[in-house]
C-alpha cells in the first residue's frame, strides 16, 4: 500500500518510525528498501528528532565488562523505555580494551582510550558509521577535559580536548594547560589559547548553542588560581571562551553540582547532603536573573537497588564525587510529558513527576549492573559527513 502514496509522504511516514524499524522494512520488499535509502529520508527523519523522546546510551564501565548499549524510547505514556537493551559496538580499539563517552550529539556519540584519550572515534552507533580520529598529542601525567558538539551556524563537529600537564622540579609542582581542537573533516588537530583555569574531568554533557559548558575543577592539586566555582563555556564557532554567571542556590562544590540540558535550557543539578535535588534552570541564556529554581525532588530509594546498593545509597554522600556523575543521583532528561528521568547509583532508573511528586521505579529487562547513561536522540548519518 505505500507504494501508492505519494513518495513525500511515504518518506514522512518511515521518518517517523524508530531507526531499529528501518533496519527491519528495508527487507521487506524493493520499494521499502529503495525508500529506506532515499537520500531525502535523513534530513525528513532528523527533522523530527526534536518531537521524539530521547533515547539512552548506556556505558557499562566494570572490570573486562567496558560495553556500550542502547535503550529505545518506545513513547508510550505507561510503557516508557519498555523495550530491552541493544548491545552496540564501540569500534573503538582501545589499549586497554577501556573506553569513555565524551559526548553525543545529533545521534553521533564521541568516544577515547580511558587511559591515554587516544585513539578517539566519532560514529552512529545504531548505523555503524565509524571515523577514526587523528591521534593527538600525549602528556604524562596529565589531567584531560573533553567535549563534542556542533554548531549549527556553521555546520561543523568538533573535538576539544583541554590537558593538564603536571611539571614536578625540586618538589615543586607546576602544571601548564594546553588546549586542543579538531573538526571533524580536517586532519590534524589545533591549538588554541590556553585557559588559565582547571575544568572539571568529566566530559562536558551540556551542549546548548552550539556552545560546551564545564564547570570549573576545585582541586587541591591544581595550580590555577581563582575563586571558587564557576561554570565556563566554548563557543565551536568562534571557538572563545565565556564565563557564564552561576545559579543563586548558595555554596556550591563541584561534587555536589552538574550541569545538563533541559528542556532547551541550560540547567543545574544541585544535590544536597539530605538526598534531595534541586533543579535550576536558566530560562534566558548568560542572563543570571534567569535561574529559576523548577523542581525539588525529595530523597528517595528504588526498590529496584539489590540490598547492598540500597544500603550504600542510606549511607553514601550525595555530594561524594564519582567518575561519571557527581552524586547518587544523575538527572538524565525530562520527556515530553514533563516527567523527569532519574537514575540513581549507576543502576536504577526511576521516572519523577513533577506535578504529583511521585516516583516509579522502571523495570526494564537486560540492564547491566552498572553502568552509566547519556540522553542520545537518533539521527540517520549524513553522508557528506563520512565522505569528509
Amino acid at each position: 500500500m505505500i507504494q501508492n502514496l505519494p513518495r513525500d509522504i511515504a518518506l514522512d511516514i518511515l521518518s517517523r518510525l524508530p531507526i531499529s524499524s528501518l533496519d527491519q522494512i528495508q527487507y521487506v520488499c524493493k520499494t521499502w528498501y529503495g525508500l529506506t535509502r532515499d537520500r531525502s529520508l535523513p534530513i525528513v527523519f532528523n527533522a523530527h528528532a526534536s518531537n521524539r523522546n530521547p533515547g539512552l546510551i548506556l556505558h557499562s564501565d566494570c572490570l573486562k565488562q567496558n560495553k556500550l548499549y542502547f535503550l529505545e524510547n518506545s513513547d508510550g505514556a505507561d510503557q516508557c523505555y519498555s523495550n530491552k537493551v541493544r548491545r552496540i559496538d564501540a569500534k573503538l580499539k582501545s589499549f586497554i580494551n577501556e573506553y569513555q563517552i565524551v559526548g553525543s550529539c545529533n545521534g553521533l556519540i564521541c568516544l577515547a582510550d580511558a587511559l591515554y584519550f587516544n585513539p578517539m572515534i566519532v560514529c552512529n552507533p545504531l548505523t555503524g558509521n565509524v571515523i577514526e580520529l587523528p591521534k593527538a598529542n600525549e602528556y604524562p601525567r596529565r589531567e584531560v577535559a573533553l567535549g563534542f558538539g556542533y554548531h549549527p551556524t556553521t555546520k561543523e563537529y568538533k573535538v576539544v580536548r583541554l590537558l593538564y600537564s603536571v611539571n614536578i622540579h625540586h618538589g615543586i609542582w607546576s602544571m601548564k594547560s594546553d588546549f586542543q581542537v579538531l573538526t571533524l573533516g580536517t586532519k590534524t588537530w589545533r591549538r588554541l589559547e590556553s585557559l588559565p583555569l582547571s575544568l572539571d574531568q568529566n566530559p562536558s554533557k551540556a551542549l546548548l548553542n552550539g556552545a560546551l559548558h564545564w564547570v570549573t575543577a576545585r582541586n587541591k592539586t591544581t595550580c590555577f588560581p581563582g575563586p571558587g566555582l564557576k561554570i565556563i563555556s566554548f563557543d565551536l564557532a568562534n571557538e572563545t571562551f565565556r564565563e557564564i554567571p552561576l545559579p543563586s542556590c548558595g555554596s556550591l562544590d563541584v561534587c555536589n553540582f552538574e550541569l545538563v540540558v533541559l528542556g532547551q535550557c541550560l540547567s543545574a543539578a544541585v544535590c544536597h547532603s539530605d538526598g534531595s535535588t534541586e533543579i535550576w534552570r536558566m530560562k534566558e541564556y548568560g542572563v543570571k536573573e534567569s535561574w529559576i529554581k523548577d523542581y525539588v525532588i525529595r530523597a528517595y530509594m528504588p526498590i529496584s537497588l539489590n540490598p547492598t546498593a540500597a544500603s550504600a545509597l542510606m549511607y553514601a554522600r550525595p555530594w561524594k564525587k564519582s567518575t561519571e556523575s557527581k552524586g547518587v543521583v544523575q538527572v538524565v532528561c525530562i520527556l515530553k510529558n514533563g516527567v523527569i528521568l532519574l537514575q540513581y547509583m549507576k543502576g536504577a532508573f526511576v521516572l519523577y513527576n513533577p506535578v504529583n511528586k511521585e516516583f516509579k521505579d522502571l523495570v526494564i529487562p537486560g540492564l547491566p549492573k552498572w553502568f552509566c547513561t547519556i540522553a542520545h536522540v537518533e539521527s540517520l548519518s549524513f553522508d557528506e559527513i563520512w565522505r569528509n
